[in-house]
């Protein structure tokens, strides 16, 4: 799917019936997430997403379309809504204009097709892992958190040639550890995150999650008071 091309047959419909000026974006993406609580699996939540969104303007009155239906007809539909839509707003005096197009800075290798790759099971295997990481270090330890993946493409085009694109995907794990002896808690929390595979290293954290957590044990208790405040 040329989501760009989807992209411009929108914008083109949008100027053939009659917008002065048109934007579209078109995005496209999937994510993953897994949420852990007691030690165990509380819910996986899977979902895909995609969209065309247009903005129209005649006399600086603005409409929006939106559909999320990829394809070139339903483009060139959502692009003629707009236009008519804007052709019934109220005018705007003080616009002036989309902008043109300039040099802008692209960055790079956002995107990871390993990432992008890896299934609602294998989140649920690398954030289980951790848990039983921690578990492993001390079997009192509540262990919470979870696992999240994003896969991500865009592109914003506009009537006067203005092109952007992005791509980008993002992994990410998080756990968090308690462990209570009578009236003492101990509690702590970390993470991993990355754009790319080769920046994502969660192995171990649920161990020294678990290993911070007990550090927090034994902690001294501050007795409150009523004292005097000097202001000056």
């Amino acid at each position: 799917m040329d989501i760009a091309k989807i992209a411009h047959t929108a914008c083109a419909e949008a100027v053939r019936a009659g917008a002065e000026y048109a934007d579209v974006s078109v995005s496209t993406g999937r994510s993953v997430t897994v949420n852990v609580e007691k030690n165990g699996i509380h819910d996986v939540q899977e979902q895909r997403s995609a969209g065309i969104s247009v903005r129209a303007i005649v006399k600086g009155g603005k409409a929006f379309a939106t559909t999320s239906v990829l394809d070139e007809e339903s483009a060139r539909v959502v692009g003629g809504r707009a236009a008519d839509a804007a052709k019934e707003a109220q005018a705007d005096p003080d616009f002036v204009s989309l902008p043109s197009p300039n040099p802008y800075t692209d960055v790079p290798d956002l995107r990871d097709q390993r990432v992008a790759a890896l299934s609602s099971v294998d989140m649920i295997d690398l954030v289980m892992t951790e848990v039983d990481g921690a578990r492993a270090v001390d079997d009192r330890a509540v262990v919470e958190g979870g696992s999240t993946l994003s896969d991500s493409e865009g592109v914003i085009v506009n009537s006067l040639g203005v092109e952007g694109r992005r791509a980008s995907t993002s992994v990410n794990l998080s756990i968090s550890g308690l462990i209570r002896v009578g009236d003492d808690v101990g509690l702590y929390y970390d993470y991993d995150s990355a754009h790319m595979m080769d920046d994502f290293a969660p192995q171990g954290l649920g161990k020294r999650v678990c290993q911070q957590t007990q550090r927090y044990l034994g902690g001294r208790s501050c007795e409150t008071a009523v004292l005097p405040v000097v202001a000056g």
